[in-house]
């Protein structure tokens, strides 16, 4: 198959960060092929190497261990689906959705059909997602209550259905996107175009909000800004401190245009 992703395009496909697959190439897990111009694309091959990765860190090998076993002939895609589907069934009703999707992807490896670059990003991507709540479990525990915790999760469920909960994902993916691109470019947090960007946060946030409560939203902005004494390879965020300094300085303009 001919067709070939940018990083950019396989890091949102994916649910992963352009930083963390330049992290696994410098580790010599994954080698994209290059343009004439030089710039990073990955095909299909890539793709299925970048699932196996991913999967054994899910399953808990370290990068370390996952570049002494990487190329062994064992691991088949269907053995680390198997992996993957153990861990995942462990987890119980919170990871339901990606288990179909995993079984499903088991069943067409095993009648020897192979799943396209698209098919295996939208895998690949609700797995990270799935890692990284479980991952930032601890940081969470420092911030809410378990109480807290399920609050959130069934005003979540109540608000989004899951096809919708996915739509507000990409919502948000899109607007941090565009926040980085500005911040880049060296756009003031203060210009227009910062406010315009810190009223589609704001009103993201809303429906949250509301249903929440000023309290509860209160210890989110909290965690969030102090992100730099929780913030690992393991415990991340959706966005970096730079988009949470920007937008609030943008939401706080945006409030006091005069100040």
């Amino acid at each position: 198959m001919g067709q070939f992703l940018a990083i950019g395009d396989v890091a949102k496909a994916c649910g992963v960060s352009v930083r963390s697959l330049r992290h696994l190439e410098t580790h010599g897990l994954i080698q994209p092929a290059r343009t004439e111009a030089g710039r990073r694309v990955y095909g299909e091959k890539h793709v299925h190497q970048l699932s196996r990765i991913l999967l054994l860190k899910r399953a808990g090998y370290t990068l370390s261990d996952i570049a002494r076993i990487i190329h062994s002939p064992v691991l088949d895609p269907q053995t680390l689906l198997d992996v993957q589907i153990t861990c995942l069934t462990q987890q119980k009703t919170a990871i339901t959705r990606l288990l179909s999707g995993l079984k499903e992807a088991r069943a067409l490896l095993g009648e020897q059909k192979a799943l396209d670059v698209e098919g295996l990003c939208t895998l690949i991507r609700e797995g990270q997602y799935l890692m990284t709540q479980k991952a930032m479990q601890p940081v969470l525990d420092q911030y809410f209550t378990q109480a807290d915790q399920k609050r959130w999760e069934d005003t979540a469920k109540t608000l989004f259905s899951p096809e919708k909960q996915t739509d507000y994902q990409k919502q948000w993916e899109s607007l941090i996107r565009r926040i980085e691109t500005e911040i880049d470019a060296g756009l003031p947090a203060t210009a227009p175009a910062a406010q315009a960007l810190a009223q589609e946060w704001l009103k993201l946030q809303t429906p949250m909000v509301e249903a929440l409560g000023p309290e509860q939203w209160s210890r989110a902005a909290k965690m969030y800004s102090e992100m730099d004494k929780w913030k690992t390879e393991d415990h991340t965020t959706p966005f970096s401190k730079e988009v949470y300094v920007f937008i609030s300085q943008a939401a706080q303009a945006l409030k006091n245009p005069e100040g």
